[in-house]
């Protein structure tokens, strides 16, 4: 877990902390065998994955559906596991051809705060780590450190064993191919965020509003 000034909490495995964002992979809570899960606590839930990963794996509670979904993308990670630069250019793709779904994301955020709300696609890595991403240097968080934070969070992602085992069985891979996986992504993220500019002029472009960006500010902001 990784922690921002009391606002902020990024959770790659479902644990719940004081914060008004969270992140997660649905796909290992569903699959992790931990009883009540602890994002049973979360009232608000957004899912990105896509309706094929949604119908193949339902989870146990409502969540608002935002799919994030570019043909092709989920191989093509896999296959650019350990290049950065392969990585990089599907991230550029995913934000250039999903905009208005990350705008739709980060306006749900903000029509929900103070509450907490958790974002989280299959793994919680690739997808979610944009939306988090862009939501988080759209308020005034330096780039470098929103990276870092996103790494560790990656990093935490392994912990769930049971799940992790369960998710490369379903998907024809390993849970070492994937911890791997979790290892890489932070320059290819920085490159993507870099390459479109301002962040939170990108998501304005694809339909935030100005008064949704406002109670972002006023809720997530870094306070040093």
């Amino acid at each position: 877990m990784t922690h921002f000034a009391g606002h902020f909490q990024d959770v790659a495995d479902g644990g719940v902390c004081s914060g008004v964002l969270y992140r997660t992979g649905w796909t290992l809570v569903a699959l992790c065998p931990s009883g009540r899960s602890p994002t049973e606590l979360f009232g608000n839930h957004i899912d990105l994955r896509s309706d094929a990963e949604a119908a193949s794996l339902r989870l146990g509670h409502p969540a608002t559906r935002i799919p994030i979904d570019l043909p092709g993308a989920a191989l093509r990670i896999r296959a650019a596991a350990t290049g950065e630069r392969e990585l990089a250019e599907v991230y550029r793709d995913t934000l250039r051809h999903c905009g208005s779904a990350f705008a739709d994301v980060a306006a749900m955020v903000a029509e929900r705060v103070p509450e907490p709300t958790v974002i989280g696609c299959s793994l919680g890595k690739d997808r979610t780590g944009l939306a988090v991403a862009l939501i988080l240097t759209s308020v005034g968080f330096p780039l470098d450190s929103v990276v870092e934070r996103d790494m560790r969070a990656r990093a935490a992602i392994p912990a769930c064993r049971h799940g992790l085992s369960a998710y490369a069985r379903a998907h024809n891979t390993t849970r070492v191919e994937l911890t791997q996986r979790c290892r890489t992504g932070g320059r290819a993220l920085h490159h993507a965020l870099t390459d479109i500019g301002a962040p939170d002029t990108f998501l304005l472009d694809h339909g935030l509003t100005r008064g949704h960006l406002t109670t972002l500010r006023t809720a997530l902001a870094p306070r040093w």
